[in-house]
């Protein structure tokens, strides 16, 4: 059953005898509503809502169920919430798939840093750190498009190590620039393009 099936099925099977049932047949139908995706109790929460004369008694049930059940939403529907910035839960989602990235497939953390690498800087810069930590070849567009959006300080040093030469030399500068904080900035970016430091040429002047 789809969602709008499930809609109609509460709407005009259950709904009506809700009140009346005993707690042992309330059982079953709470069941029924507990093995839905949260995505799909979400939306049959917003279908039931919009129905008349639904019993107020089996709303606040499913309501109860929805926030008992948030935080085990799938990591589609989590990056589906994140991309549209009409959802008004990018910042949840956001929070629900770093906490849970660690225990996911190699598949599932690729999305979730392509998603990331498309998002803020907060975003972006925690997608640098763990690419830092652990490389993944494919990125590298999406790492562009992200450093030349925000030029944040630990995208700054993980494009030093990690990404090739040509463009670490083309963004050198800001590059430099951006990991000002970090002391060994310019000894990586030397070490990277295979010349000596400054301090080291004026010592041989």
């Amino acid at each position: 059953m789809n969602a709008n099936e499930i809609v109609a099925f509460f709407a005009e099977e259950v709904s009506p005898v809700y009140e009346s049932l005993q707690d042992s047949d309330k059982k079953l139908y709470h069941a029924i509503l507990q093995s839905l995706p949260f995505n799909i109790l979400i939306e049959v929460e917003a279908g039931l809502s919009r129905r008349k004369n639904i019993s107020w008694h089996l709303m606040d049930f499913i309501k109860w169920l929805k926030m008992h059940a948030k935080g085990n939403e799938p990591i589609e529907t989590l990056l589906r919430w994140y991309g549209n910035k009409k959802s008004k839960k990018v910042s949840y989602a956001f929070r629900q798939l770093t906490k849970r990235y660690e225990t996911q497939s190699f598949n599932s953390q690729k999305k979730i840093l392509r998603a990331f690498l498309s998002g803020g800087k907060n975003a972006s810069e925690w997608t640098a750190a763990r690419l830092r930590k652990r490389w993944i070849p494919g990125l590298d567009s999406k790492i562009k498009a992200a450093w030349k959006a925000h030029k944040g300080p630990v995208m700054a040093m993980t494009i030093l190590y990690m990404m090739p030469e040509e463009f670490v030399l083309q963004e050198q500068e800001e590059l430099i620039r951006a990991s000002s904080d970090h002391q060994s900035a310019y000894a990586i970016l030397c070490g990277r393009l295979v010349m000596p430091p400054a301090s080291s040429l004026m010592k041989a002047g």
